[in-house]
């Protein structure tokens, strides 16, 4: 539909009649968006020869590929952007099957089993992945 300046229909649609997959459609795509505010497949016909023509039920493929000229492409994102999102789906996924672990504190079990290991002092800031390193290093030793 072509609107004038005041927002009034000029005219209220127009009728287009193109062979799929030519040059002639390819054009009619490019130039879709700039031509029309919108548009909507009505009807496809498929030639059956000597000049009959059947009506093609569902066309699927047609419609989408008419859609997908009006839809705006996504923004690309900067690679600060892409590694934020990245981390907050991970969060999320890790967020939603987060039970609590009632009674059990790694780091303090951790703890226990380098005591009964070796009679050595860890490092105060010693995270969980500094003791397994160092309790499977024990462990590969003996």
């Amino acid at each position: 539909m072509l609107y004038d300046a005041d927002g009034n229909v000029r005219t209220p649609s127009q009728i287009v009649k193109l062979t799929h997959d030519t040059v002639e459609w390819k054009n009619f795509l490019n130039n879709l968006p700039a031509t029309f505010g919108m548009a909507k497949v009505e009807k496809v016909l498929s030639d059956l020869g000597n000049g009959e023509y059947k009506e093609v039920e569902n066309p699927v493929e047609i419609t989408k590929e008419v859609e997908a000229v009006f839809k705006t492409p996504e923004k690309e994102l900067t690679p600060e952007q892409k590694r934020i999102a990245e981390l907050e789906e991970a969060v999320k996924a890790l967020s939603k099957g987060n039970k609590s672990t009632k009674g059990i504190d790694l780091l303090e079990e951790l703890k226990k089993e380098w005591a009964s290991l070796t009679d050595a002092k860890p490092g105060e800031d010693w995270t969980v992945q500094d003791f397994q390193d160092a309790i499977s290093d024990i462990k590969n030793t003996k």
